[in-house]
């Protein structure tokens, strides 16, 4: 399992360990690469919330929402 900066990503993520670990080995990177990337994308995404709730098409299933993100 992953320890330090890892677990942190897990548990503000929503994803678990064993994910990150292995998404991590199959795009061949850093397991504490892509911990940090999950935190910073999650704070964004968090920051984001408000403009995308009022702005962007979302659905809601058993309590998660997901945002349907445009491309630029």
């Amino acid at each position: 399992m992953l320890e330090g900066d890892s677990a942190t990503a897990a548990d503000e993520s929503g994803l678990d360990s064993a994910t990150i670990e292995r998404v991590a080995e199959m795009a061949d990177v850093k397991h504490q690469t892509l911990a940090t990337a999950l935190v910073i994308l999650h704070a964004e995404l968090i920051g984001r919330h408000s403009n995308l709730e009022h702005s962007t098409d979302y659905v809601t299933v058993d309590g998660t929402r997901a945002y349907r993100v445009h491309q630029s």
